[in-house]
């Protein structure tokens, strides 16, 4: 029985699971890197549009917070510190798929793939002391790409949408 609770914690009960991880993933990285991300960037640095896109990122999940059921109010209902986990997690999360999009030329599926990848995350059950420790481990991570990739998040880019570093005429 305890495998159907996922079920009715990341679902509204109208949309299967998978899709909703899915499609939700598809619908927030084609607004988001189809124009949000590039068009942040063309007018700061990709390290400060990336803490823009994050704060965005988690403004549109506070909502889900005050749904009963869903994952988010779950958090929130258990421990407010797992909701803050939750927030957190975000941050470093939005360093490295902004990351990979970026080093994949802009690439919208590998930032779905990214996003779906972390949405299907729900489904193992991990407990939230072990997200606690992911959010750690991506926190490194996102340090590690970050100072591996000064240039990138540091310097401006031109302010043409759709650059990724490509030779300009």
């Amino acid at each position: 029985m305890d495998q159907l609770r996922i079920v009715k914690v990341a679902s509204s009960g109208l949309i299967p699971v998978p899709v909703m991880f899915f499609g939700a993933a598809l619908l927030e990285e084609l607004g988001w890197k189809g124009y949000g991300v590039d068009s942040l960037r063309g007018r700061r640095t990709f390290f400060v549009a990336t803490l823009i896109y994050a704060v965005l990122w988690v403004s549109w999940h506070i909502p889900l917070f005050f749904i009963n059921n869903y994952y988010h109010n779950t958090l929130i209902r258990t421990n407010p510190l797992f909701a803050l986990n939750f927030i957190v997690s975000v941050f470093p999360a939005a360093f490295i798929i902004n990351w990979l999009w970026y080093k994949n030329s802009g690439s919208i599926v590998t930032a779905i793939f990214f996003h779906t990848v972390a949405n299907f995350q729900g489904i193992l059950q991990m407990g939230q002391i072990a997200k606690c420790i992911e959010t750690i481990v991506l926190i490194v991570i996102a340090m590690i790409i970050v100072s591996l990739n000064k240039k990138m998040f540091f310097e401006k880019f031109p302010a043409q949408i759709g650059y990724f570093g490509q030779k300009t005429p």
